[in-house]
């Protein structure tokens, strides 16, 4: 097979030489409430029953729901660093929503937690 050489200002990097791009403040914030949404009906028992049973331990509710963000955001923002940062930030409006001061969020949302590909989980 031949090499396709792209010139660095063509539509055609543009196409297939995709940049990553950033989450807005405001595409974060829904999220958030999303998120909130999901907590609190799992809170009550309204997400991921199984035969009419509510999940014994709700952590893998929260855990699937956070892998599948981030699984989303990696694709829309084309950088799975990039998704990670967003996640991180996402995740401090969110305990800020359930009155978790910021210094604890902090503690919560070290960057050594998140699996990237260059470690492994």
């Amino acid at each position: 097979m031949g090499t396709i050489l792209v010139e660095t200002g063509s539509i055609w990097r543009r196409i297939f030489l995709l940049d990553p791009v950033t989450a807005s403040e405001e595409q974060k914030a829904g999220l958030v409430r999303v998120l909130q949404s999901r907590y609190h009906k799992l809170c009550i028992g309204e997400l991921y029953r199984i035969d009419g049973q509510a999940l014994r331990a709700p952590t893998e509710a929260i855990t699937l729901d956070t892998g599948m963000v981030l699984i989303g955001m990696s694709e829309c923002l084309r950088s799975s660093s990039e998704a990670e940062k967003a996640l991180r930030d996402i995740f401090m409006l969110f305990f800020a929503g359930l009155g978790i001061s910021r210094e604890i969020c902090k503690k919560l949302i070290d960057p050594s937690w998140i699996c990237d590909s260059s470690s492994r989980c």
